[in-house]
């Protein structure tokens, strides 16, 4: 048997142009990749959201080698940067996802997702300080209440959404699952907070009434929920693996640092309840847990705790377990380049704290060590700096808080900032 091949090669064509998309079900728009356009959908023709106009044009394009724009032009500009663009570092490589189409004709622009991922409502049961009302249901009311903030544009200002048609979209959404499920070889729910929505209760009915032996289902989700009511979610879902309803099923938990600094950049969240629930993943045959870490200003500082959980404990338990981690661009006041050099002696503690374990995580070194880099050839933004302090004081007011005691690290580091760039 033949090795398969993403059949169209040239500088520009990329694999999740033809086979991922994302659907955000309630903004009534779709895209092939994180840093692509947002197609407007048609409440008529959802089920053509694969295979949207704005789409079919694009993967033209590609066939003739032309670089289409519309978001692509990020992996352009890093490759004639002499960079790994994501299109030739692990898109291209991604060939598990080949459309079937693609194997009887190369050139088929007309095909069917094998990576979807759908975003149903904003309802969620946490406020992350970095998150949007797009996202959270907790912050929308919160920005009803209280107004906006004059210091971050991404929480004070709603996306476009299309509510009015959400309740058509998930009904011909679910359609489309029954039609073309069995394609699919990865499939992520996200929010919003995917299990604290009424969606996910119609995710398992589905599921127990379809076989899906090759289908990966991911969810991401904080994991704060009651503990016994998530440990019943969890053995249904481990019934749907053990009767080959779906082959895997992973939690992508978001999860950027432990202690208090943690359950105040994730406001809501009960740090012993989601440690429970963590416990729970990890002693349950089938589900696979990946704890992902968003680094921001105010999470990097305690990211060394999260990362003796994992590696002292969680790791230990359950060795399918994974770590990860990002740096956040949105909002950029909490963009953590934006403080230059001042946070690399954290990202230095999360390295020390790495080195203490017997396992090899030189990935995970270098990746950090890749972020100091970074930081340290960036220049401090004084605006998004004192940006992130006002906002913080505009949280506190609404929510009742004092970061400057959960943060005081980053208090002294915003003064000294402020004083080097003071003109005397």
């Amino acid at each position: 048997m033949n090795k398969k091949t993403f059949p169209i090669v040239n500088d520009a064509a990329c694999l999740y142009k033809w086979t991922w998309s994302t659907l955000f079900l309630n903004r009534g728009t779709t895209a092939s990749c994180h840093r692509g356009f947002h197609w407007k959908l048609n409440k008529d023709t959802l089920k053509d959201f694969h295979n949207h106009p704005g789409k079919l044009g694009d993967r033209e394009k590609m066939l003739e080698g032309i670089w289409p724009g519309n978001g692509c032009e990020y992996c352009r500009n890093v490759e004639q940067a002499g960079g790994v663009s994501d299109r030739i570092g692990f898109a291209n490589k991604s060939v598990e996802l080949l459309p079937y189409e693609l194997e009887t004709n190369p050139k088929e622009i007309n095909v069917n997702p094998r990576l979807l991922e759908v975003y149903f409502s904003n309802v969620c049961n946490q406020s992350c300080v970095y998150c949007t009302p797009g996202f959270s249901s907790v912050i929308e009311q919160e920005v009803r209440k209280y107004g906006k903030s004059q210091f971050n544009d991404d929480y004070s200002n709603f996306r476009a959404d299309d509510r009015d048609n959400y309740d058509e979209y998930v009904k011909q959404f679910w359609e489309w699952m029954h039609e073309n499920s069995k394609d699919l070889v990865i499939y992520n729910t996200l929010g919003g907070e995917p299990m604290y929505q009424k969606e996910f209760e119609q995710h398992l009915e589905f599921f127990e009434t379809h076989d899906n032996p090759n289908l990966i289902w991911r969810i991401f989700s904080n994991l704060n929920h009651e503990p016994e009511k998530f440990k019943e979610k969890i053995n249904r879902i481990q019934k749907l693996v053990e009767a080959k309803k779906l082959k895997r099923f992973e939690i992508t938990a978001s999860i950027d640092c432990w202690g208090p600094e943690l359950e105040y950049a994730r406001y809501g969240l009960n740090l012993e309840n989601c440690e429970k629930n963590i416990n729970t993943v990890l002693e349950s045959w089938g589900v696979v847990l990946q704890i992902h870490a968003t680094l921001t200003a105010v999470t990097l500082p305690a990211l060394h705790k999260l990362i003796d959980m994992f590696c002292g404990q969680w790791i230990l338990k359950n060795k399918t377990a994974n770590l990860n981690w990002n740096t956040v661009v949105r909002p950029d006041c909490f963009n953590p380049y934006n403080f230059g050099k001042h946070l690399v002696p954290y990202v230095d503690k999360a390295i020390e704290a790495l080195n203490k374990y017997k396992k090899d995580y030189s990935p995970e070194i270098n990746s950090l060590t890749g972020i100091k880099k970074q930081m340290l050839a960036t220049p401090v933004s004084v605006k998004a700096v004192n940006d992130l302090h006002g906002f913080l004081d505009d949280l506190d007011v609404r929510r009742n808080l004092d970061w400057k005691k959960i943060y005081p690290d980053i208090v002294e580091i915003i003064d000294t900032i402020n004083k080097e760039n003071t003109n005397v």
